[in-house]
C-alpha cells in the first residue's frame, strides 16, 4: 500500500460524482473553497485532515480514499 496523490484525487472525484455533486457543492459540504476542491481532485493538495473529513462525509474508509494497494505481482 502506498500514497499516490493523483490516484487519491481521482478517487475523490469518483466519490463526488457518484453522489451527484458538482465540485462547488462538494466544496461547500466540506467547508473548503472550490479552488481547493479542484486541487484535491488533481492531486496537488493533499491534507490528511481533509481526507478524514472526506471519508466521513462520503461514508467510506480513509484508506479507500487515500491509499493505492499494490497488486500481488507489484510487491
Amino acid at each position: 500500500m502506498y500514497f499516490d496523490s493523483y490516484a487519491a484525487g481521482y478517487r475523490i472525484q469518483k466519490l463526488r460524482k457518484a453522489h451527484g455533486l458538482t465540485q462547488e457543492e462538494a466544496a461547500i459540504n466540506l467547508n473548503i473553497s472550490d479552488r481547493h476542491m479542484r486541487s484535491l481532485e488533481k492531486g496537488t493538495y493533499t491534507p490528511l485532515d481533509l481526507f478524514v473529513e472526506i471519508a466521513v462525509h462520503f461514508d467510506v474508509t480513509l484508506d479507500s480514499v487515500s491509499y493505492t494497494h499494490l497488486r500481488a505481482h507489484e510487491t
